[in-house]
């Protein structure tokens, strides 16, 4: 049977086996919410919104992109395809075998182009892209069997970055784009792992300041970050019950967010901005008609089993049951052009 086809059925029974595991810990949610909420009242924290955000970024001569799925162009599917070449165990192609035809045949893991490219072709700038399917916020993947073979997590994604820099300074004029948190919570979910979403959101958020800390130690100097994406309206995740879980982890990691960005302006004198997924998205499933979308909740491209897919991709939303259709990455990088327009 195909690698994707088993990963799925071993999340299946893994789902039936831990269910009254994850049963009891959404029993918890409610008062460790309220634990978290206390503490940043007594501890005198104003949450800002992405709103409160601005720079001055003038020209931009380049994108550096650093992210998972929803920004990767093909990396992951090199890179895991030299995994496979070299014999790294539990290995397979990433996002999927081109010959099950599910995916751009590029490599992306979608129909078409990501979201930052996009971006970059409204900008009209190059675009270098690290990102890479499962990449989590700090180090490692999702797919722990390539960590065996490469670091492709956000700060394994910098020091490529960094090596390819060979001793010279990052240019100041360059948009460095950071866009990732997602497959912690999946990743968190999916495995049960140890500890709560509280400590997962405030690791994710630390991970991103410190991936923007590293850039600028490097001479990087203009930051586009963006928040959480709507996890929990994610098929998967509804599909398996975690919304509970993936609504409090965007719910947190979008406000702690942007007091991590501001402590990191003073501190490092960058321009960082923060763009709101959270809006955009919400944006167009609630005036679906406007973008022509008629599905905003089931997949074009079944996956889990494989289904043929459906006619109409540009009238869906999801492609497959985690990633947006091509239709829904061009909308979100023209608005995401506007955004960084609008900071020149």
């Amino acid at each position: 049977m195909i690698q994707l086809v088993q990963v799925y059925l071993l999340k299946c029974q893994k789902f039936v086996e831990d269910k009254k595991i994850l049963m009891f810990k959404r029993l918890s949610f409610n008062v460790l919410t309220i634990t978290i909420v206390s503490m940043i009242m007594l501890m005198g924290i104003v949450v800002k919104t992405p709103d409160a955000y601005a720079a001055k970024f003038g020209s931009v001569s380049h994108i550096y992109a650093f992210g998972d799925s929803y920004s990767d162009n093909g990396a992951s599917f090199e890179i895991s395809t030299q995994a496979v070449d070299a014999g790294v165990p539990g290995s397979f192609i990433l996002p999927a075998d081109p010959a099950l035809g599910i995916y751009d045949s590029e490599g992306r893991a979608t129909n078409g182009l990501t979201t930052v490219e996009v971006l970059s072709q409204n900008l009209q700038v190059g675009l270098t892209d690290y990102a890479v399917v499962g990449a989590k916020s700090g180090n490692g993947n999702y797919n722990a069997w390539l960590d065996d073979f490469q670091d492709t997590g956000a700060f394994g994604q910098i020091e490529q970055f960094t090596a390819e820099l060979s001793g010279q300074v990052a240019d100041r004029n360059a948009l460095y784009f950071i866009f990732i948190s997602a497959n912690d919570l999946l990743e968190y979910v999916d495995f049960d792992l140890p500890g709560t979403v509280e400590e997962l959101s405030v690791q994710t958020v630390n991970n991103i300041g410190q991936s923007l800390s590293n850039l600028a130690a490097l001479g990087a100097n203009k930051f586009m970050v963006v928040n959480s994406s709507d996890i929990g309206i994610v098929p998967h995740i509804i599909e398996f019950d975690n919304t509970d879980e993936a609504v409090l982890f965007t719910k947190l990691v979008n406000e702690l967010l942007p007091q991590k960005l501001e402590m990191l302006t003073e501190e490092l004198g960058a321009e960082i901005v923060l763009y709101d997924h959270i809006a955009i998205s919400d944006q167009i499933r609630s005036k679906p008609d406007q973008y022509t979308l008629t599905n905003l909740n089931y997949p074009c491209q079944p996956t889990s089993p494989i289904e043929p897919a459906c006619s109409l991709p540009d009238e869906y939303y999801f492609w497959d049951e985690i990633h947006p259709t091509a239709r829904v990455h061009q909308i979100i990088g023209e608005d995401m052009a506007i955004f960084v327009k609008n900071q020149q």
